[in-house]
């Protein structure tokens, strides 16, 4: 139900719509945003299902698209792998929020339709490590043989003993840049 960064759009929506305002990210302590926040859930789902059709309004993390323009840079084609049902507007939101040079061409897009089918993707694309902000789904990987990394969120803290990462700062330095790690631009936390 979460989605790792719609959750500011949400909010917003939520707020200036329908008059749920004051919440915070920090507030989100379950993957399934209903638990934790006294939003009706039929309407829950009817924003997060508009921003999935429509993805314009969530901004990149920072730092996103400077690693993600670097990786193409150095060759390193990028695969998404979501629980989403449609690439399309994953398509759209690379091609609004990247530079022109960064073609939504180096991506590779999989959409499973469901966290629990994403090994099958990950392993039909040759992948070897993953990042997901849903420690449920890490762990999964992690005992079939994918290096997985939980992307550190309030509603993962303290369910999980895999590594994590904060920020795109600490996934850049991860990354095996092919000696090229001083082209790599600073990136805010």
């Amino acid at each position: 139900m979460v989605r790792l960064s719609a959750i500011p759009p949400f909010l917003d929506i939520i707020c200036r719509q329908h008059g749920l305002c004051g919440h915070t990210l920090e507030e989100i302590r379950s993957f399934n945003i209903t638990e934790c926040l006294a939003f009706p859930k039929q309407l829950t789902e009817e924003i997060f299902a508009g921003l999935e059709a429509d993805p314009g309004p969530i901004a990149p993390l920072p730092g996103a698209v400077q690693v993600l323009t670097r990786l193409v840079q150095t060759g390193v084609q990028p695969a998404i792998v979501t629980a989403r049902t449609e690439s399309a507007p994953i398509a759209r939101w690379l091609a609004t929020n990247l530079p022109q040079s960064v073609g939504v061409d180096h991506f590779r897009i999989a959409c499973c339709g469901d966290h629990d089918r994403k090994l099958k993707h990950l392993h039909d694309l040759g992948l070897t490590h993953f990042i997901d902000d849903r420690a449920e789904t890490c762990e999964a990987l992690a005992e079939a043989g994918i290096t997985s990394i939980v992307f550190d969120r309030p509603w993962n803290r303290g369910q999980h003993q895999r590594p994590q990462v904060r920020n795109w700062r600490e996934i850049a330095a991860l990354t095996d840049w092919k000696g090229d790690q001083d082209e790599m631009p600073e990136l805010q936390p």
